[in-house]
């Protein structure tokens, strides 16, 4: 019996341990995991800039047509703290004022927008005052470098091979490369002087990177994209793993539509213009040196 109960008290303790651990490592995979949700916060006021506590606001993803709403704390704060990257309407109403939309919020993955303070004009609450035309929101929260194309921006530039890591090219402090065969590829980035190696990508938050030769693991034609990002430095705490570029890349979700794409792909010789090299050689040779010969379509 003695034996018996001492199996029994090690195996409760076995079991106890395992549970811990995985508690730990739960933990652990939560504070390093990368997201693609990004928050919108402001606060609401009257005519008379006193906070306004109790207010509805309710945010819509236009896409989607799905929508969150919140109250305003006592001091007429208010959060979105989880959102999709995506195009929003925000809608304000209290009792005593006129309901206030506010338009075209561009929400970036991971970004973290403050709108400031919204003033509510006294009225009914059948009356709506919109908001459409205002100044290029600034993302105060953050002292990230980066820039990103969302929509149809990112699906009308003109990109050699439909891969989406050319697109970074166009960053300020980006250097592309492709003088290693390789025209859609990770390695071809070079980010503030830092070597390709140092560059991390991301598809909907999850790494992408082969940790062996520091390549893309996987391909993904630029019509399933639907936001392209990059950070080139001053990250925010959820980057991490390399000091260069932090590439995200969010792929396109279902909407209240329905869409559909064809486009035309058509590369030749006649469009293209001669090599520098070539041109080089020709001013030296006897003959001229003819451009390389190329002919590939695709629809």
């Amino acid at each position: 019996m003695k034996v018996l109960k001492l199996l029994q008290r090690k195996q409760q303790q076995l079991q106890s341990g395992m549970a811990c651990m995985l508690l730990i490592l739960m933990s652990v995979t939560s504070v390093y995991a990368q997201t693609t949700s990004g928050s919108i916060a402001g606060g609401v006021m009257d005519q008379q800039q006193a906070a306004v506590a109790g207010a509805t606001v309710t945010i819509k993803d236009e896409a989607k047509g799905v929508a969150q709403t919140v109250s305003t704390d006592r001091e007429g704060r208010f959060v979105f703290p989880v959102l999709g990257p995506g195009i929003y309407t925000l809608s304000i109403e209290s009792k005593g004022f006129k309901k206030t939309e506010r338009t075209n919020l561009e929400l970036v993955a991971n970004d973290k927008l403050a709108l400031g303070n919204l003033t509510l004009e006294i009225g009914a609450t059948t009356d709506t005052v919109t908001i459409t035309a205002e100044a290029t929101l600034v993302q105060s929260e953050s002292a990230e470098r980066s820039l990103a194309l969302q929509g149809e921006i990112l699906r009308s530039i003109a990109v050699n091979g439909r891969g989406f890591t050319p697109l970074a090219s166009i960053v300020p402090g980006i250097i592309f490369n492709t003088n290693n065969g390789s025209s859609d590829a990770i390695t071809n980035i070079f980010a503030n002087g830092l070597r390709s190696s140092a560059n991390n990508l991301t598809l909907d938050g999850v790494a992408i990177v082969d940790t062996g030769n520091n390549g893309t693991l996987l391909s993904l034609n630029l019509d399933s994209v639907s936001e392209f990002k990059v950070l080139t430095s001053n990250y925010q705490a959820e980057y991490g793993r390399s000091a260069g570029a932090q590439i995200s890349a969010v792929t396109r979700g279902g909407t209240k539509d329905f869409h559909g794409s064809v486009y035309g792909f058509r590369r030749h010789d006649g469009m293209n213009a001669n090599t520098w090299i070539n041109n080089r050689d020709s001013a030296y040779s006897a003959t001229k040196i003819n451009k390389p010969r190329l002919n590939q379509r695709d629809l």
